[in-house]
């Protein structure tokens, strides 16, 4: 939610009372929720990625293959071996 309205946030309440049924305000605050889950999700596998990739890194880097890393951010079958070869979780 956008910081004035959460700032404001009984006001909002207050106003969609007037605009809205009570069944619309919930149908709305559900897909609000559902919105902030999905949104966090995305940010969480986000991060998990980029741990992945900063390990893979660090393997690939001391044999001279780190030219393999592009090809396994465009191909999930190439960054599943490498996570296998080198006992990586995906």
């Amino acid at each position: 939610m956008l910081p004035f309205l959460k700032a404001r946030r009984k006001e909002v309440v207050d106003i969609m009372e007037l605009l809205f049924s009570q069944d619309e305000i919930w149908e709305m605050t559900k897909r609000e929720i559902e919105w902030e889950g999905r949104r966090e999700g995305q940010q969480k596998g986000e991060q998990q990625r980029d741990v992945l990739y900063g390990k893979l890194i660090e393997q690939l880097l001391p044999l001279g293959r780190i030219d393999e890393l592009p090809a396994a951010t465009r191909d999930r079958n190439k960054l599943s071996a490498l996570a296998n070869e080198f006992g990586l979780e995906i």
